[in-house]
């Protein structure tokens, strides 16, 4: 099998197959030894009539259909795999020609997740936890001078704050915003840096997020 990956617009990958002819006729035979198991001709026991009695009466446009959605299945797939392409949805086929004497060969456009770009957010991330920690000196020298306890002197960003800011990095650098699941996963890196309070489980992001993308 021959496969060409080429990349369109609006996030959409074309694959040209092209199947070998051998592999066509091997897959015609396959579906036509199911079609004599299943096919019941007068003066025969069900499954042991002759080919040629079984095309008689056959649909021959039936049968190469079936033909065609084998190749397609299993070639569609395995070239997916080679190339690890993941869709997000059904791909768009065109069939060229289908003859049993000659290579098979299609096209399937398939719907993939937009490329992410991931600017520059450790730096927005320091200027931000930079930012808060200068807020938070502020607020416990009020509070030490009303007296009050200070429960906690270290200044962390909220996953909410560092989900903002990473999805704002990617968008001024010419991506898209990666949304909530994606900026989580880069955050759970930075956690030992130290601008990050540590989290438990996705649980938790989960519960502090108004909405998730």
């Amino acid at each position: 099998m021959h496969i060409n990956v080429e990349k369109q617009p609006k996030s959409t990958i074309k694959l040209t197959i092209t199947v070998p002819n051998e592999v066509v006729k091997k897959t015609y035979e396959q579906v036509l030894d199911k079609l004599i198991k299943d096919t019941e001709v007068q003066g025969f026991r069900k499954g042991m009539a002759p080919k040629e009695k079984v095309l008689e009466k056959t649909d021959i446009n039936k049968l190469y259909g079936e033909v065609i959605n084998e190749l397609l299945q299993a070639n569609y797939v395995q070239a997916i795999k080679e190339h690890q392409i993941a869709p997000v949805s059904n791909p768009r086929v065109e069939i060229k020609e289908f003859h049993l004497d000659k290579d098979f060969e299609f096209t399937a456009v398939v719907p993939v997740r937009p490329e992410v770009k991931v600017g520059d957010y450790r730096k927005a991330l320091k200027e931000a936890h930079d930012k808060k920690d200068e807020e938070d000196k502020k607020l416990n020298a009020d509070r030490l001078a009303k007296g009050e306890t200070l429960a906690d002197t270290h200044t962390h960003l909220t996953p909410n704050e560092v989900v903002g800011i990473i999805n704002v990095s990617s968008i001024a650098s010419g991506g898209v915003g990666i949304g909530f699941s994606g900026a989580a996963h880069y955050a759970a890196m930075l956690v030992t840096t130290g601008l990050i309070a540590p989290f438990g489980s996705y649980s938790l992001w989960a519960s502090t997020s108004p909405s998730r993308t």
